[in-house]
């Protein structure tokens, strides 16, 4: 299993998930291009993003979603290595924080493995520091 960059043309594989999971995707145009996939060998498994904010040393994560068709487990694994990878782009553009906002649950529990520390009650605003 591994990370890669988004790339526009992921859009229409990776919407079907959004629509899945919530009713709706976001549109095309509101991703940003600092997103990542994991995949492994027999698929793309989920999609990440970052917001990079240019007057604050800030980046958001948003629009996290996996495949329906793949297993919980492999969806956690690969969730990692996508928050790995996004917190990599982040300090590569000189950010040190990175808040990540989901409502309390899995998700969040699964950014908080990962060093995100909850800030809000019911709906979780995690934020990670660069050290």
């Amino acid at each position: 299993m591994n990370t890669r960059l988004y790339f526009e043309n992921d859009y229409d594989h990776i919407k079907p998930w959004w629509v899945g999971r919530w009713g709706d995707a976001p549109a095309k145009a509101l991703l940003p291009k600092s997103g990542v996939v994991a995949f492994d060998g027999k698929s793309n498994i989920v999609a990440a993003f970052v917001y990079l904010d240019m007057t604050s040393p800030v980046a958001l994560i948003s629009w996290v979603v996996g495949n329906p068709e793949r297993s919980a487990r492999d969806i956690l694994k690969a969730l990692k290595l996508a928050i790995g990878a996004l917190k990599e782009i982040a300090i590569s553009q000189a950010r040190t924080f990175i808040v990540a906002n989901f409502p309390s649950g899995s998700l969040a529990r699964v950014f908080e493995s990962c060093g995100f520390v909850s800030k809000e009650k019911d709906m979780e605003n995690l934020t990670w520091e660069a050290t």
